[in-house]
């Protein structure tokens, strides 16, 4: 697979056999601005900064490259393009590949917004280039799967590396987190946001809390799953009052962006552990 190629619900940008490829001057991405959220004061200098503002929408600029064999041949990809791009009956997935063998990608789901006129390129309208502005409405980037941290638990509080979320520079909101027993409450917080997950119930050796933090559930289950159980809610208490339950996010440690989080509990029993999983996250 070449570098920097695109692909989009499942079509290939780059397809030189249907006449079209993605033109040089296509855009990587578009940085997603921040909300600001600081506080002026009256007869005060300055503003008092408020961290932790959220990103807006991200986006991605492409510019596709057209021809075909005759007028009407172009038309058709025209339109077969622009059928693609325009769909409004859902977010369509666009899978960015830059490393030469096709291992390395990126996805994002996209609304495209806008369209410039098509412009021909040379006589007899049979070329032309088309740029397609898209709109990211998750903000970030992800991996293709996710992938799972398993976390020893002890009772001294323990700040440790998150290494399956290594590479990522993005929060990551919607992870799900779960906790083994035996313990008689367990905490998980967020070295950089101080998001924190408080584990209010007991559980044995042999059971496990699952928590949504993106839809704010606890799941209780006995069995090695990630799937089903009984709903246990009120079991899980998170101090964030909107959005995520629970967010991650990278700081500066030593010369590199770790993703970092504190966790312990209280009478242990068995080997308890706390386990996240998620995709990466990029900016």
């Amino acid at each position: 697979m070449a570098r920097n190629t695109y692909t989009l619900d499942g079509i290939g940008l780059t397809n030189l056999e249907a006449g079209w490829f993605l033109e040089k001057n296509t855009g990587l991405r578009i940085i997603p601005a921040k909300r600001m959220p600081n506080i002026s004061y009256p007869g005060a200098d300055g503003d008092v900064f408020t961290p932790g503002g959220s990103f807006l929408p991200g986006g991605v600029r492409i510019v596709m490259y057209v021809e075909g064999a005759d007028h009407e041949e172009f038309m058709y990809r025209v339109e077969y393009l622009n059928a693609l791009f325009l769909q409004r009956h859902k977010l369509l997935e666009l899978r960015h590949d830059y490393d030469v063998d096709g291992y390395v990608s990126r996805h994002a789901f996209i609304k495209v917004t806008s369209a410039t006129e098509v412009q021909p390129i040379g006589t007899g309208m049979r070329a032309g280039t088309i740029e397609y502005f898209a709109e990211i409405p998750g903000v970030f980037w992800r991996s293709a799967v996710e992938t799972t941290q398993l976390l020893n638990v002890g009772t001294t509080p323990s700040t440790v590396l998150v290494p399956s979320l290594t590479e990522g520079n993005a929060p990551v909101a919607d992870a799900l987190i779960r906790f083994k027993g035996g313990f008689s409450s367990m905490v998980l917080e967020d070295y950089t946001t101080k998001s924190k997950l408080t584990v209010n119930t007991a559980l044995s050796a042999s059971e496990y809390i699952i928590v949504d933090t993106a839809n704010w559930t606890a799941r209780k289950v006995t069995t090695n799953t990630w799937e089903g159980g009984t709903n246990v809610d009120m079991s899980v208490v998170s101090n964030r009052g909107m959005g995520s339950m629970f967010v991650m996010e990278t700081s500066l440690f030593g010369n590199d962006f770790p993703y970092r989080v504190t966790h312990y509990c209280t009478n242990p029993s068995g080997t308890p552990t706390v386990e996240i999983r998620a995709k990466k996250s990029y900016l």
